[in-house]
């Protein structure tokens, strides 16, 4: 129906209406539909693809003139929050049973464990994950394990961490690193 109007509405309004009318509907079942391969989850990237289209706007120009994330980068932040709420003590209590803090010091002193925040999480993947696994929370842990210590530790609420982390995403798509 927004794309209908869209001759009365400019760019930018045409993507305020998404964001503000559809986004919402797309993204509330993100942590039900996460582990969800990219073909079954291709159609709802597509909804914000047609908008993008029908606003003249790239992925990027989207990122960088309305704050518009890609849904997959939307996606990971947003299970990237839930692992954040949970090692700070503020998640649901049956999740911790499953998302274990990681207080253990590493075998060997190496960069990447040198840069390591300290809210650390048991990571279940072990080297030996599938591909759902991976697309999982649980495969998310890792990730969230390797971000920098300058956004994890100084982040107390997950508004704060997914914004940073948003920004980061930003900066690395304005130095043009092909993995934004």
């Amino acid at each position: 129906q927004i794309l209908r109007g869209g001759a009365f509405f400019s760019a930018m309004e045409l993507i305020f209406l998404y964001k503000q009318q559809v986004r919402g509907i797309i993204e509330y079942p993100t942590s039900a539909i996460y582990h969800a391969s990219d073909s079954v989850l291709a159609p709802l990237d597509a909804l914000q693809g047609r908008v993008l289209r029908a606003a003249g706007l790239t992925d990027f120009e989207a990122l960088l003139y309305a704050r518009l994330a890609p849904l997959k980068t939307r996606r990971d932040i947003a299970m990237q929050g839930i692992l954040h709420r949970q090692a700070l003590g503020l998640g649901p209590k049956p999740l911790d049973a499953l998302l274990i803090r990681d207080s253990s010091m590493p075998a060997r002193h190496t960069r990447l464990s040198a840069n390591r925040h300290r809210l650390q999480i048991q990571s279940h993947c072990g080297g030996q994950h599938t591909d759902y696994l991976r697309r999982s929370l649980l495969g998310a842990i890792d990730v969230y394990n390797l971000l920098p210590p300058s956004i994890v530790e100084t982040s107390a609420t997950v508004p704060e961490l997914q914004g940073k982390l948003q920004s980061l995403v930003l900066e690395r798509a304005c130095a043009g690193m092909p993995d934004w």
